[in-house]
């Protein structure tokens, strides 16, 4: 079997989660692969990693200097509070060798699935780590990243795709993000693919009860928060209308070290200044789920979907529950044109009438109707998903 490394899980993240899931089960299934160690920025995210887990930084330049750990453990203060804790320097030691040899046998590492790779985000320290794995005679892969924009920091973008082998970018967006940067050795290992987590299997799922439309906000930089409350309130209380129940939720909720979507939910309920009678028809749901497990209940509960996470709105799709996502990049319609939803999406940024009237498009559509379109669309998305990893496989052999 062969050993895979997955660089960068933001495990805590549910989407996150999801992707990291969704990729063991493409290699495991298709590549007789498993993930045998992972890295991440913080060790808030091992708890959501089945893998061992070390920090970026660890291969920075530790990959190339295994004995790093010990000049660090030489420093009196580090010393002394170790021996407080009664963990002895040899334990510690032994565990810093034993990821390292795990490095070191990996036969390819994975640039974590997703969509981090772009100005908004300062990805410059993932450079020295890609870096010290291409001095290992590492193949490294991106498979299903959303790539750019880079009108910032192109010319770390490219020296950090120049120690990529292959990338899967997941949507038609990206390939003109890197056709802007004008680098013909980029586009040659470039392939069109679709986002990972639409091949995950959650499992057999409930008798679906719908009665809920769910909803889901985030803060983004590209957006005034007062304007995003309100158009979430308007989007509410149009939903409101219906005969249904409200329930906000979230892929980030629940972990008190990572972005908590329910703390905005629960400013705009707030806001939205309901009626007594229709403040008892919303909840806003609190507990992190396990991917599986926000599948099978958004399954058993949902009726429609609106909301902005991408892979909040997948869930959904995985639950065959119908939706609208309201997005916030480029990369969310771009995922959903790849399976044949690009209808049921738009910007955050549109005008409330332009959201609203999609919202009706969704509510006065057949359900019937709609359900084939998720049916079709999840096809589509596991025909995409078989091929990516029929592909790397092809690499990995």
């Amino acid at each position: 079997m062969k050993k895979i490394m997955v660089v960068h899980s933001i495990a805590s993240n549910g989407g996150d989660q999801l992707l990291l899931d969704a990729l063991e089960q493409g290699l495991n299934k298709y590549c007789n692969a498993k993930v045998t160690i992972a890295t991440c920025d913080n060790y808030n995210h091992q708890a959501f990693i089945k893998a061992p887990v070390i920090l970026n930084e660890f291969l920075s330049p530790a990959a190339q200097t295994p004995h790093k750990l010990s000049q660090y453990l030489e420093k009196p203060f580090i010393g002394k509070l170790l021996e407080t804790m009664s963990f002895g320097m040899a334990q510690l030691e032994a565990g810093f060798r034993e990821k390292y040899r795990l490095v070191k046998d990996a036969d390819a590492v994975i640039l974590m699935p997703g969509g981090f790779i772009h100005e908004y985000y300062d990805y410059s320290e993932l450079l020295p780590v890609l870096q010290s794995l291409k001095a290992l005679n590492k193949n490294i892969y991106i498979v299903g990243q959303s790539l750019g924009p880079f009108e910032g920091p192109g010319s770390k973008a490219r020296a950090m795709l120049k120690t990529i082998s292959h990338i899967w970018v997941r949507e038609k967006h990206s390939v003109g993000y890197l056709e802007k940067l004008e680098d013909a050795e980029v586009m040659t290992k470039s392939t069109l693919t679709g986002d990972v987590a639409l091949g995950f299997e959650p499992g057999p799922l409930p008798h679906p009860k719908r009665q809920k439309i769910f909803l889901n906000f985030r803060g983004w930089l590209g957006i005034a928060e007062d304007e995003l409350k309100q158009k979430a309130v308007s989007i509410l209380k149009q939903l409101l209308k219906t005969q249904y129940a409200i329930e906000f939720i979230s892929t980030c909720q629940g972990v008190a070290t990572y972005k908590d979507d329910s703390k905005l939910h629960d400013e705009i309920v707030n806001q939205a200044n309901l009626s007594d009678s229709d403040l008892a028809r919303v909840t806003v749901s609190k507990p992190r789920y396990q991917p599986d497990d926000l599948i099978k209940y958004v399954a058993e509960h949902g009726i429609y979907f609106v909301g902005m996470r991408l892979h909040m709105t997948i869930s959904c799709l995985l639950g065959d529950v119908p939706g609208i996502n309201v997005g916030y990049e480029p990369k969310n319609t771009g995922v959903l044109d790849t399976i044949g939803l690009g209808h049921r999406a738009l910007d955050i940024a549109e005008e409330e009438q332009a959201i609203s009237d999609k919202i009706t498009m969704l509510l006065e559509t057949p359900y019937s109707e709609l359900l084939k379109e998720n049916k079709d669309a999840i096809v589509r998305g596991k025909s995409l998903f078989s091929q990516t990893f029929d592909s790397l496989n092809k690499k990995l052999i």
